[in-house]
């Protein structure tokens, strides 16, 4: 593979690196999908060639050894103090680390709208600098920060909004951008960064919430959700019916599935899944076009769960790579390598 390919290769034998993480592990696989950046030739920022990491400032190839470190994240138990922080990094140094997957938490960085508390941030990545350590930093997220309206948070299959945005909601699309350029902005000459992670484990639904509601059931979710329909069956109503079994008049009448079906076939539900892969993957690509916008210098990548979370068909999230990675291509911000954490669900009903 060429440093200049553009073209999306599912090739087995592209690199596989492995980060160690407390719960699982994070695999991240080099595609060199996007175009190798050749014009920081002293600046450490971290390349693809030839399908691997390049490090510019040592003029070799870069192998992670990494440790997955919670940062700032209260909901998750993560609030550490500068010192612990400063201290931890240091103790990964001590084990060979040169890498550390971390986060820049959203409701933690902007803290209201258009306000920005970047003490904390600034401090992990000076840190890291100052070490030799290379930030691969989950920038993309799924879960509203705590000042959204609750117009901008997804509405469930029972009516009740959610903990997660709304993602076709343009309002929540125009703060995930803003939020996304500020911090790609602030940090895109920095050598320390080794890669923007543009989201993790992105579902249609919370994957915290026991029930797993499907969400996507608010207006402008129905309304992109029709034109997804009208699109795939070349605007003929008639096309769709014939395939779904149906009679509907147009597509501003069809209605949104709102359960599995049972024996598991149910065109409608099958077009509903496909959309929701579509809208995952266009909200990952518009975080990576912001990216590109704000930070042209650092790769791009988007962290997928390794597995379904053991559990049945009827809990299919809806991240599906594929998809996400030819959204990313259409925005002109193709993802440079893709990342997987590969949880250990050792079950007979699991993968």
């Amino acid at each position: 593979m060429n440093d200049s390919t553009s073209a999306i290769r599912y090739v087995a034998k592209d690199m596989v690196r492995i980060f160690r993480w407390r719960l699982s592990q994070l695999i991240l696989v080099c595609y060199g999908f996007g175009m190798a950046l050749t014009s920081w030739a002293n600046g450490g920022i971290l390349q693809i060639r030839n399908g691997y990491f390049w490090d510019p400032a040592t003029q070799d190839y870069f192998i992670p050894r990494s440790m997955a470190y919670q940062t700032f994240n209260p909901p998750v138990g993560a609030n550490q103090s500068l010192e612990q922080l400063a201290y931890d990094l240091v103790e990964f140094k001590k084990m060979y680390a040169n890498s550390v997957r971390a986060e820049m938490v959203w409701n933690q960085v902007e803290t209201s709208p258009g306000h920005f508390e970047w003490a904390q941030a600034d401090f992990l990545v000076q840190k890291a600098e100052e070490l030799g350590l290379k930030l691969f930093v989950l920038i993309g997220f799924q879960y509203a920060p705590s000042w959204f309206p609750e117009e901008w948070k997804a509405i469930n299959s029972q009516g009740s909004n959610s903990v997660v945005l709304a993602y076709e909601h343009p309002d929540a699309r125009r703060a995930y951008t803003n939020f996304i350029a500020h911090v790609t902005g602030r940090y895109k000459n920095s050598a320390a960064i080794g890669a923007w992670i543009l989201g993790n484990e992105y579902a249609y639904f919370d994957l915290w919430e026991p029930s797993r509601s499907f969400l996507g059931f608010d207006a402008y979710s129905l309304a992109s959700y029709r034109t997804f329909l009208s699109s795939k069956y070349g605007g003929s109503i008639a096309a769709l019916n014939a395939v779904w079994a149906t009679n509907y008049a147009s597509f501003n009448v069809i209605p949104m599935p709102r359960s599995y079906p049972a024996n598991r076939i149910n065109p409608a539900y099958h077009d509903l899944i496909q959309w929701r892969k579509k809208s995952i993957g266009d909200y990952v690509a518009i975080g990576a076009n912001a990216t590109r916008l704000s930070d042209p210098n650092h790769l791009r990548t988007y962290s997928m769960v390794g597995g379904l979370f053991g559990e049945a068909d009827v809990h299919f999230t809806c991240e599906d790579a594929r998809t996400i990675v030819e959204r990313c291509v259409s925005a002109g911000a193709p993802l440079d390598f893709w990342s997987i954490n590969n949880y250990a669900i050792a079950t007979l009903e699991g993968e």
